[in-house]
C-alpha cells in the first residue's frame, strides 16, 4: 500500500491526491516514529520510575523481626494486616507463610516496611527531580533507570 504526501501542507494521506507524492521508506518511517520530544519523553520516564517504585514496594522487604531475616510482603493489602498486628499481634505473610507475630515482632515488621516505602518514594522523588529538571535533554532522560545514579 502506498502513502502519499501533499508537500504544500504536509498533509499525509493512505489514497492518491493531485498534488500529493507517493512517500518514499524513510518518510513514512519518519512520519509513524517521530523523533521524542523532551516533553513526550519526561512524560514516558515519570510513568516507568512511578511503576518502578510501585513495583518494587510490592516486591516486598526483609526483615529480621523474629531473630532471623524473613522476606515480607509489603502489598497494599498486606500493609494492612501489618498495621493491624500491631495492635495485639496477628498473622503475616513471610516466606511465602502465613505466620503469627507478637505485637512487638509486628511493630517491628510494620515498621521497616514504611521504612522501606520511605526509602523507594525517596528514590523515586529523586529521580522526578532529575527529570523534570528543564536542563535535561531527550537522551539524559531516555538513560534514567531505577538503579542509576544521577
Amino acid at each position: 500500500m502506498n502513502h502519499y504526501i501533499d508537500d504544500s501542507t504536509n498533509e499525509v494521506l493512505g489514497y492518491p491526491k493531485h498534488g500529493a507524492r507517493v512517500m518514499t521508506a524513510a518518510e513514512i518511517t519518519a512520519h509513524t516514529n517521530p523523533p521524542l520530544t523532551v516533553s513526550g519523553c519526561r512524560t514516558d520516564k515519570l510513568a516507568e520510575m512511578r511503576k518502578e517504585c510501585g513495583d518494587h514496594i510490592d516486591a516486598g522487604f526483609e526483615c529480621d523481626a523474629l531473630g532471623y531475616p524473613c522476606q515480607y510482603h509489603n502489598s497494599m493489602n498486606q500493609q494492612t494486616t501489618m498495621r493491624n498486628a500491631t495492635i495485639a499481634g496477628g498473622k503475616i505473610w513471610r516466606n511465602e507463610v502465613f505466620t503469627m507475630h507478637t505485637r512487638a515482632e509486628a511493630q517491628a515488621v510494620f515498621a521497616e516496611s514504611i521504612s522501606e516505602i520511605e526509602r523507594l518514594r525517596t528514590v523515586y522523588a529523586n529521580k522526578c527531580i532529575y527529570i523534570n529538571d528543564e536542563s535535561r535533554t531527550v537522551s539524559e532522560i531516555t538513560a534514567v533507570t531505577w538503579s542509576s545514579v544521577e
